[in-house]
């Protein structure tokens, strides 16, 4: 690159690189459906503590759901809904 007028390099015509993510950042039908469900299982855990008395019945569904979203993301993972499609 060529010094700009006070010595610093000219940045008016970079060198366009592309940058990439990781090949699906995320935006599967696995991943999508495992955080989904995760999120689910979060907010029936928290509604089960905010109750008056505390129901920790309500609590354990929602972390039972938490918990097994992780499973169904592997599962749809093996059933290849976790590629990327381009």
């Amino acid at each position: 690159m060529d010094p700009g007028p006070h010595g610093s390099p000219d940045r008016s015509n970079p060198i366009t690189e592309e940058h990439t993510m990781a090949n699906n950042h995320g935006n599967t039908p696995a991943a999508w459906t495992g955080v989904s469900v995760a999120m689910v299982g979060f907010v029936v855990g928290a509604v089960g503590l905010m109750l008056d008395p505390i129901s920790l019945p309500v609590f354990y569904v929602g972390l039972a759901l938490a918990v097994g979203s992780f499973f169904l993301f592997l599962v749809m993972a093996k059933m290849g809904l976790h590629e990327e499609k381009h």
